[in-house]
């Protein structure tokens, strides 16, 4: 019997990629949940339009997911800098953040 190769790291990248996309999908097709993105928002569109939709039309690669993700999480944190916290109205007094203690 020959033993199997353990699937590669990049491999593995896309078989994560696709099923978070894929369950996020058929969670917003459900109504379960809310689109994050542009591209779930179009998911969305499409499907209350046309009814159905192929999932795989709306599942992108790995990196391009990252970086949808990295603007969401930077849309984030721009919302909550300019309603409150640490960083709120840096720009406009020029001081600098308190560093934390070391761990």
């Amino acid at each position: 019997m020959i033993a199997r190769r353990r699937p590669s790291r990049r491999r593995l990248d896309r078989v994560l990629a696709h099923t978070i996309q894929r369950v996020r999908l058929e969670g917003i097709a459900r109504g379960e949940i809310e689109p994050l993105s542009f591209r779930e928002l179009c998911f969305q569109w499409h499907l209350e339009d046309r009814g159905s939709v192929r999932f795989a039309d709306f599942i992108v690669s790995w990196p391009l997911l990252k970086a949808e993700m990295l603007e969401i999480r930077i849309e984030e944190i721009s919302g909550d800098e300019a309603m409150t916290g640490e960083f709120a109205g840096l720009r406009s007094s020029g001081r600098k953040p308190k560093s934390r203690p070391p761990a």
